[in-house]
């Protein structure tokens, strides 16, 4: 079933992964690690998984008993061949396949983000603050398989993806560097106003910067790469670039990442609808670090 909560600034779109037909001996060890991810998260995206008696035992309720073979083993069989491409643990406890799934993340507080002031190619640290927010997201991540972590080359994505934990397996791409704002780099939307009223990036692009069309066209061609990948894979990105990363993925042009703001320190996931892999989906949005951190 379709489950959609909300929490704080955190929402859950699309359905829930289920683990299933798992063996008596893992059952238990499995449900702590899925639940220790939900609620690392901040909401229960994930439903427990199911013994495979039980599996067995609603198949043949309905009808629908594989040929071949009963019992808990063909129904797991039977089960695999219906889900999607999904990462699907089969009752002898081994992966069989892995859909792809991003974990968006952006970079922690940093001084120009308090202060509103477009953060380009400005290669900013983190604040202290920020650098404890880069912890907590370690901690949130910490029971997720990632078969890549890519990460922006700029400092505060660097610094983030180090402090996370991931930093000797992250692979700098560079095309996860933030929006280029040209002759708008370190100004606040309220100064720019008073120049060029009305302005909005997603619309209007930045002078001497990149226009929507050229990170439309950026987040295109990282998402084509990303697609040939299979399993979890973490990028740590920025706030603006990450928001019209999501855009794409769904489809939409890019002028509607204006509706998908990203707080620094946050987790999303791009991922597809089950039952329907060739749909894609924003699994989860901005799910916030410093929540845990009294802000």
């Amino acid at each position: 079933s379709r489950a959609s909560s909300r929490s704080g600034d955190s929402v859950f779109i699309g359905r829930s992964v289920r683990k299933t037909c798992l063996r008596s001996s893992e059952r238990h060890a499995r449900e702590i690690r899925v639940d220790a991810i939900a609620n690392s998260l901040g909401a229960d995206i994930f439903l427990r998984p199911r013994h495979s008696a039980a599996c067995a035992s609603d198949l043949e309720r309905r009808g629908d008993a594989p040929r071949g073979g009963t019992g808990s083993a063909a129904a797991s069989r039977a089960m695999q061949s219906r889900r999607p491409s999904r990462r699907i643990w089969g009752c002898d406890g081994t992966g069989l396949s892995a859909a792809l799934q991003l974990y968006l993340i952006r970079h922690g507080e940093t001084a120009w983000s308090i202060t509103g002031q477009h953060t380009g190619f400005t290669d900013i640290v983190l604040t202290p603050h920020g650098e404890d927010e880069a912890r907590v997201l370690g901690s949130r991540l910490r029971t997720v398989q990632f078969t890549r972590i890519l990460t922006s080359p700029l400092l505060r994505a660097r610094q983030t993806c180090e402090l996370a934990g991931f930093g000797a397996a992250g692979e700098i791409d560079p095309d996860l560097v933030e929006w280029n704002y040209g002759d708008y780099e370190g100004k606040r939307t309220v100064d720019i106003h008073e120049e060029r009223p009305g302005w909005n990036v997603w619309r209007d692009g930045c002078p001497h910067g990149e226009t929507p069309v050229n990170v439309s066209d950026r987040a295109d061609r990282l998402l084509a790469r990303l697609r040939e990948l299979a399993g979890n894979v973490a990028l740590f990105t920025h706030g603006q670039f990450g928001s019209a990363v999501a855009a794409r993925w769904i489809g939409l042009a890019v002028i509607e990442a204006q509706h998908l703001a990203l707080g620094p320190a946050s987790i999303s996931m791009l991922a597809h609808e089950a039952g329907h892999p060739k749909v894609p989906v924003i699994a989860l949005w901005n799910a916030r670090a410093d929540r845990s951190l009294g802000r």
